[in-house]
Parts: structure tokens; sequence; C-alpha cells
């Protein structure tokens, strides 16, 4: 069996390796690899495609490199920049798009993404005057810690999203203590300065002793007591991840753990009735950059059928009409244009309001020849 599709892979770590490396052996010839992190020394031992001369070099480059050694008629393309900043176009060419990543922010946004494509997608079938739900992009993310690892498959927003599994998500739990103990207050320690100085510690018990390899990412790992990521966890969850591509199995959460009895266990969730993303509208709107955010504000009123809404982007509030007193605050905004406000406003906009019991996520597309965020 081989996989004649488009395939995009974000995350190039340790389990993205061992899924770029299966999609190349299944015949996959359109591989897209998005990851913003450059090689260090510690990768090495568990991201395969690396080399100890790769380090300080792009993972993303140099994976998409390695497969290019072993068939030159793959088209390969690398893209050295996080998931939040991909056009959205990059995403909507691919048949398959695979998170492989160790963050839950990323996980989000994708989910949140793929669901404006395959609004916007549907929209221009219908437009056309025809139907391929069947084909809509479908979307994988694989997960993997020590000794655990999941898979979970979406492929459109009829199904249950990831948001609707973060209840499965166990949280952080603290226990505080009258007097904690001199370790604990090192341990798990996220201040910038602490951090620093054990760095600098480290690195000259290393130069004493002429220790190499110690980083600031090593270090970071070990007081942040981050999880390790094991070879065998990575290989298993890959190897689900493409078996879920390839057979188009109804189930769509798959668990895997390894510790004492190993368990593999597959099911089909269902959708969470108050997730707030399966709640959430998604829209695409046109504007011009010569457009004041009034002139804004009215366009996207029209177009959800709402009034009095409120408007917040990835880097802040843009415009508040509740309450009455931000109203005020916010209404020296309102003759400003577009292109004044557009590093502000980005690719998306977030809509609510209290007159609405939802969301809504505007997909931002620029009428004008600047391309910086046109999809």
């Amino acid at each position: 069996m081989t996989i004649h599709k488009n395939v995009i892979v974000i995350g190039a770590g340790g389990l993205g390796c061992e899924v770029i490396k299966n999609i190349v052996l299944l015949g996959s010839r359109n591989i897209t690899i998005v990851d913003p992190d450059i090689i260090e020394i510690h990768n090495i031992t568990r991201q395969f495609l690396y080399k100890v001369d790769d380090v300080g070099k792009y993972k993303a480059i140099v994976a998409a490199e390695r497969i290019k050694e072993c068939n030159s008629n793959i088209k390969v393309e690398a893209i050295t920049k996080r998931a939040q900043e991909l056009p959205i176009s990059v995403l909507k060419q691919n048949d398959i798009v695979i998170t492989a990543v160790d963050n839950l922010e990323t996980r989000r946004w994708i989910n949140l993404i793929m669901r404006v494509i395959w609004e916007q997608l549907k929209n221009e079938w219908k437009d056309n005057g025809y139907n391929r739900e069947s084909t809509l992009p479908m979307f994988v993310d694989g997960g993997s810690q020590e000794l655990y690892g999941h898979v979970r498959v979406i492929k459109s927003e009829q199904e249950p999203c990831i948001e609707c599994s973060m209840s499965l998500k166990m949280p952080l739990l603290a226990q505080f203590q009258t007097n904690p103990k001199q370790q604990k207050i090192v341990y798990g320690n996220r201040n910038e300065a602490v951090i620093k100085a054990i760095f600098n510690k480290a690195t000259q018990y290393a130069s004493k002793h002429h220790v190499d390899g110690v980083t600031m990412q090593m270090v970071q790992n070990i007081v942040q007591n981050r999880e390790i990521n094991i070879n065998t966890t990575n290989a298993i969850i890959a190897a689900i991840i493409l078996k879920v591509i390839m057979t188009h199995s109804k189930d769509n959460f798959y668990f895997y753990s390894g510790e004492g009895q190993t368990v593999l266990d597959h099911f089909t969730m269902e959708k969470q009735r108050d997730c707030d993303l399966c709640n959430c509208q998604v829209a695409t709107a046109t504007v011009d950059e010569s457009q004041t955010i009034k002139q804004l504000i009215t366009q996207l009123e029209t177009q959800i059928g709402c009034e009095d809404i409120n408007i917040t982007t990835e880097k802040g509030t843009l415009y508040m009409s509740t309450p009455k007193e931000l109203r005020r605050l916010y209404s020296s905004r309102l003759e400003t244009t577009i292109s004044k406000m557009k590093d502000m406003i980005g690719s998306g906009l977030y809509i609510t309001s209290t007159k609405q019991n939802k969301w809504y996520y505007i997909d931002i597309q620029y009428s004008t020849n600047d391309t910086r965020y046109k999809q």
C-alpha cells in the first residue's frame, strides 16, 4: 500500500522523525515539514534523521535534505516557522495534516484552522455545484510522552475536535508546603534568572571537567522536569498514525501505554455538547487596507448577523463595544485604517457578543497586493 497524497508534518522531533520516515517508505511523493527549532546535541539519540554535524541547523531543513538523500524524486518543502505563522493556503493544499508536537498551543491552533479550511472548501465546492466532503483534508494528531502515547483523528467539523478531549488531559496539581525543601525550590523552577544561573554553573563545571554538550535547552529540561521522549513509544505512535491514514478506520481515538502490561486501546469518541470550539462559527472576510476599523466592524456585524461585537486578535484586544466604559476607551480607534492596525489584526479575528451565546473566528483575507497575511 502507498500514500498518493500531499502530506504536511508539523513537528520534526522524536515522533516527527518516525512519522516522516514512515510516510516516505509508504511512497508519498509530496511532503511538507514544519518545525522552527534547531538541532541540539541531546536530540541526536532519538531523532535519527539528524547527525552530530547537523547541530545548530534547522530540523525541518535537515530532515528534508535527509529525505532527498534517500529518494531524489520526492518533492519536499521545509518550513522553519511556527505553525501559528503558516498561511492557511499552506495547510489547505494538503490532503493529510499531521501534528507531532510537544505542546498544546500548536495542537489547539491547528485544530481551529482546520475548521476554517473545511468551511472554506465546502463553500468553494458549493459555489461550483458539487460535493466533495468525503475528500476533506484529514487532521491526525499524535502525542508521545515517556511510555504513553495517543493518536487523534478528525476528518471534518462534524467529528469531535481536540477541545472535546481536553477533559482527558490531567491538570498539573501543586501541593503547597509551609516550609518547602531547598531542592523543590530549584526543581521545577521556571524563573529565567534562576535557570540562567544554573546554566552558568553547569557550563563552568563542564569546562573544568571537559564535558561537552551542556546547553540551555538541556538545563531547562532538567530543571523544569520535562518529560523524556522514548524511541519505542515514538515508533509505536508513528505506526498507528500511518495505519489510521491507510485503513480509514472509524475509530477516532487511540491510546497506548507501555508501563506494566502493554495496552493499545481504540474507540470512537463523541462530540462534547459544551465544547467551545465546536460551538464556534468560522467565516472568511475579505477586507481592504483603506477601510477604517468602524467600517470593518459594520462589515463583520452584517456578515455574522450580530450587533455590539467585541474583537480580539492573537496580539490583544482590537475593539470592545461592551461595557460602555470600554466602548468609550476603544472608540478612538474607529477612524483608524486597517493598514495602520494590520500587524495587530494579523490573519484572524475572534468575535464575541453579549447578544449571542456563541463566538466566531474570522479568517481575514486582504484585497491589496500585500501578501504578508494573504491566504
